[in-house]
């Protein structure tokens, strides 16, 4: 069952190769506002340094493209953001702006590879000839069809970063990643994200999903 709309309360923490830690507080909220385009909206509440700075992905089927664009509360001011800042760092983690707001299926080739008694094993490779990455080898459950694990490959085809969602949880029919680890080996850092206070099916204006809602 897909739920049209879902909320969260993020905790992010942020090892750099000296294990020294950073965290990060976010509210997460996303809604498919129709049946070309989902909207997600991320607002952090802590630390101060980053207070209510925002960041609203709108990933649409029909243009095949995520567009974001970025609130900076000390300036007040709404950044549509190039396709070359999606490729940098989120707050200072191991995701780029891009790998938060999730990749459209749409943006790559797959090819399945093998499967085994609990996953299938499968190649992404990006259409476009300037993203970040070479391609992708996703391994996803068989039952529950969640990617519990991503190797994500740089244009020179080296293992770049490594995404493992270690704990996946059902909420009214739905499966949802509570637990994600991105391991970066080309700096050693590691950027953990846990979900908590997740709640589906729940009112969520447009506005709430809008360049209104970044502001606010």
């Amino acid at each position: 069952e897909i739920h049209k709309t879902q909320k969260s309360v993020v905790y992010m923490t942020i090892l750099d190769a000296k294990n020294r830690q950073r965290d990060r507080y976010f509210n997460y909220t996303k809604k498919i506002v129709s049946k070309n385009e989902t909207k997600s909206l991320i607002k952090f509440y802590k630390p101060t340094n980053i207070k209510n700075t925002a960041l609203l992905s709108s990933a649409d089927k029909i243009k095949d493209k995520t567009t974001q664009w970025l609130y900076l509360p000390a300036f007040k001011s709404v950044k549509r953001l190039s396709t070359e800042e999606k490729n940098k760092s989120f707050v200072g983690s191991d995701f780029s702006i891009s790998d938060i707001a999730g990749r459209l299926v749409s943006k790559d080739s797959h090819r399945f590879i093998k499967e085994d008694a609990k996953y299938y094993y499968i190649e992404s490779v990006p259409k476009d000839s300037q993203d970040p990455y070479a391609k992708l080898i996703v391994v996803v459950h068989k039952k529950i069809f969640v990617p519990i694990k991503i190797d994500f490959y740089d244009r020179k085809n080296k293992l770049f970063k490594t995404l493992s969602n270690q704990k996946v949880k059902k909420i009214k029919g739905m499966y949802l990643v509570t637990k994600s680890i991105m391991n970066n080996h080309e700096t050693k850092g590691q950027t953990t994200i846990t979900s908590s206070d997740i709640r589906v099916g729940i009112s969520v204006s447009n506005a709430d999903v809008g360049l209104r809602g970044l502001q606010q």
